[in-house]
């Protein structure tokens, strides 16, 4: 289902692909439009210029503070819950954020 909508995408569009997946990262060959990676792991190694990564997570008393690494730089943002597929959610949305240029891009 995954690899048939990816084909599906039109060419002037954007997909958001999971790095830390294998599986999805693969179908990146399979996409006629723009694409981009999100990761919350260690891949200091990869120079892929269009992975949004969470370089570094510190959890306090009112939730993370994660350091976010784009080919736009790095930025530190406060998120008031726990757990990495919140820090996915924000990885996402920045990324839609910047690929729009709404008011709010990162």
């Amino acid at each position: 289902e995954f690899e048939y909508l990816t084909k599906k995408i039109k060419n002037d569009s954007l997909i958001i692909l999971n790095y830390d997946n294998p599986r999805i990262r693969k179908m990146s060959g399979l996409a006629k439009a723009e694409v981009k990676f999100f990761s919350t792991e260690n891949i200091t190694n990869e120079k892929n210029k269009n992975i949004w990564k969470a370089s570094e997570i510190i959890k306090n008393g009112k939730g993370q503070i994660v350091k976010i690494n784009s080919d736009f730089g790095e930025k530190e943002y406060s998120i008031n819950h726990f757990g990495r597929h919140h820090i996915n959610v924000l990885l996402v949305s920045l990324i839609i954020r910047r690929y729009f240029r709404t008011p709010y891009s990162a």
